[in-house]
């Protein structure tokens, strides 16, 4: 009778365990990917430039692959001098104005990836860019193809999973305030 229920406490526990590391995974990526966020707005706020060049924005890109993420630096293609006001404009294809510079690249924990079959506002699809035009700093979200969403999506939401089922949602809204909450 003692083995019986030392058994059962034994394989409570080592559920429990399982369930307790899935879950300190997804916490943990959750967390580095806000980081990664949240770095980007701060670099935009401070208009950090390296090495002395005109930079018009910072951001935030989840990659195609579902299991990476880097923060990216806008800089202004061809006169250097010009201003970068219209990096924010809708029909402005950011791709063809500004250069994408790669600051850093994250990459979440095994067994954790972005869903990325999830659909954004105006039907919109991950992957996609976050936008921190300094020094308010401003916020854009576009897509793939380098146009801007609709103005009107002040909030963008994406969910970082694991292999066993855990979701976590993390939103990213006007001013660059993220929130995150367990779905």
């Amino acid at each position: 009778m003692v083995l019986a229920i030392t058994v059962i406490v034994f394989g409570v526990m080592i559920i429990y365990g399982n369930v307790g590391d899935e879950q300190i995974k997804i916490y943990t990526d959750s967390a580095s990917v806000i980081q990664s966020v949240l770095r980007s707005r701060s670099l935009a706020i401070t208009a950090y430039w390296p090495e002395g060049r005109r930079v018009c924005g910072y951001g935030f890109h989840i990659k195609n692959n579902g299991k990476e993420y880097e923060i990216i630096r806008y800089e202004r293609k061809g006169d250097p001098s010009a201003l970068c006001r219209d990096i924010g404009n809708e029909g402005v294809d950011v791709k063809d104005k500004y250069h994408l510079e790669v600051e850093s690249t994250n990459s979440l924990n095994t067994g954790n990836k972005f869903d990325l079959d999830q659909t954004l506002p105006g039907n919109e699809k991950i992957p996609f860019y976050i936008l921190f035009r300094p020094p308010d700093p401003d916020i854009y979200f576009y897509n793939q193809d380098g146009l801007i969403f609709d103005s009107a999506d002040t909030e963008v939401s994406f969910v970082v999973k694991s292999d066993k089922g855990s979701k976590m949602r993390i939103s990213v809204g006007v001013g660059g305030q993220v929130t995150y909450a367990p779905k």
